[in-house]
């Protein structure tokens, strides 16, 4: 698996992998539901095939809210149970997306070590974090 990119969407981000499937985690307001869909047309363009559940997926996609401080929490929270799961071999790579991901940036990494990408609000450089050869 490799990780590029920046959370501000510049930079191009790519992680590999041999089978396609995700899971899909929405937080956060009706703004976030539109930035989901989004995403969700691009993952189903790109060929994965959605899966209900994380636990055996080859990544989840984690759409976070940071606008409130229950929501950051609740993001935070969430973001962790998935990165149990990848540590317990259960889920290949955790993508961070959303408001709180536009926030917080890079610096994520420091309150979850283990985010494969983090890609912020969906801009056009969702699309190069997944991606296949």
């Amino acid at each position: 698996m490799r990780r590029h990119g920046k959370a501000d969407g510049s930079g191009i981000g790519c992680i590999i992998m041999a089978e396609k499937s995700y899971a899909f985690v929405r937080l956060g307001c009706p703004k976030n539901l539109v930035g989901s869909e989004r995403m969700l047309g691009k993952l189903s363009q790109a060929g994965y095939a959605l899966t209900p559940q994380a636990d055996g997926a080859d990544v989840v996609v984690v759409n976070t809210c940071g606008f409130i401080d229950s929501a950051r929490r609740e993001s935070l929270g969430v973001i962790r149970e998935m990165l149990a799961l990848k540590d317990q071999g259960k889920l290949g790579a955790v993508v961070v997306a959303g408001c709180l991901a536009e926030r917080l940036g890079d610096n994520l990494l420091e309150q979850v070590p283990g985010v494969d990408h983090i890609v912020g609000v969906v801009g056009t450089a969702f699309s190069d974090v997944l991606c296949t050869r």
